[in-house]
């Protein structure tokens, strides 16, 4: 197993692939080839390109594949992730091993390195299959087990007991899917983590709550070997760790002050234009949607209707129900026309279209 040194915290830029729910996973070629040139001098171990297999409707970075990935590296010392979604791989009818061979074509010694599996924490359990394969096919493999935060204790513990038997695993990541952990929630279950499991630790933080620097460091002094991050704090919803914060913060024996003015340079040129555009970010609307256990997607479909006052997509957000952690347009789309007629109850509309 390739662990990584638990000396130095290790650094994993996400901005393609976390960014990329805002540009439907494409970026201009000038902001590519800035982001790669400063990548190549950030004190940053791994940089994970976007996801694999997302099929022709999105962009390139959602379509990572070997080739890809050899042509945009820049350097033996920073390696390269794409991510994976498990829905996409589970219950194939045309078998596991063919779909990756589609989406990730043959390995390569100078193409993707690590493979992470983002999926649902109840569905763990079923990534055995997929597991093995990646390892078997010489990748190292990262296992992102989403919205871990609202499982209760069996759950818990039975996604750390499927995790144990399957031997191999690299790192497993307490995910802040929501944006709605706090400190002490960050430090009880990194901790759990690191006590149950002879892997890694990582942490993937988003800041609905404006605390994911915060959450990140407190991740970092409770055992976590790695931590997420994104330029300018670019992904879905409120965004993640900005990339320029926490490597001050966390990284900074490594951190030069000609990467930080390269990586400086980056963000006002690229990526504020795009935050300006996109919007992400800590505010009001993700606060209140991080409190009412809401998946972030449903805040983000609604700042992006420019036709709505402020009051209105605040009574928007407030309609949709508490506890709606996995995105659903029908739910989105009635409570809006709740919030914005007053005219028909949640409840009769999600009797109508159930």
């Amino acid at each position: 197993m390739n662990k990584h040194n638990s000396s130095t915290l290790g650094i994993l830029d996400c901005t393609f692939r976390d960014g990329g729910y805002y540009t439907n996973w494409t970026f201009p070629k000038e902001l590519v080839d800035d982001y790669l040139s400063a990548m190549a001098v950030l004190p940053i171990d791994v940089i994970e390109l976007g996801f694999a297999g997302k099929g022709p409707s999105a962009g390139k970075f959602a379509n990572v594949d070997n080739v890809l990935a050899r042509e945009l590296r820049f350097s033996s010392n920073t390696k390269i992730a794409v991510m994976l979604d498990a829905k996409d791989y589970l219950d194939l009818d045309e078998g596991l091993e063919a779909k990756l061979d589609r989406d990730l074509g043959r390995k390569h010694g100078d193409g993707i390195d690590i493979i992470r599996i983002a999926v649902n924490y109840r569905a763990t359990h079923m990534c055995g299959c997929l597991i093995q394969v990646l390892l078997d096919r010489g990748y190292r493999v990262f296992l992102n087990p989403m919205q871990i935060d609202v499982a209760d204790p069996r759950e818990l513990r039975d996604c750390l007991e499927f995790i144990k038997k399957n031997k191999g695993l690299e790192a497993v990541y307490v995910a802040d899917s929501l944006g709605s952990m706090r400190p002490d929630r960050v430090k009880d279950l990194v901790e759990n983590f690191a006590d149950e499991l002879d892997v890694d630790i990582g942490y993937h933080a988003h800041d609905n709550s404006g605390l994911a620097i915060t959450n990140a460091l407190c991740a970092a002094d409770s055992g976590s070997s790695w931590l997420d991050c994104t330029v300018a704090g670019m992904g879905r919803g409120a965004g993640n760790a900005s990339t320029e914060q926490l490597l001050r913060v966390a990284a900074a024996p490594r951190y030069s002050k000609l990467a930080e003015d390269k990586l400086q340079q980056l963000v006002v040129e690229h990526f504020n234009p795009l935050k300006e555009k996109y919007g992400w970010g800590d505010n009001l609307f993700y606060q209140l949607g991080a409190a009412n256990g809401l998946h972030p997607t449903f805040v983000q479909e609604v700042l992006s209707d420019q036709s709505l006052s402020d009051v209105q997509a605040f009574n928007w957000v407030k309609k949709i129900p508490i506890n709606s952690n996995g995105f659903c347009r029908t739910i989105l789309a009635t409570a809006k026309e709740h919030a914005l007629t007053g005219e028909v109850s949640m409840g009769a509309k999600l009797e109508e279209v159930a």
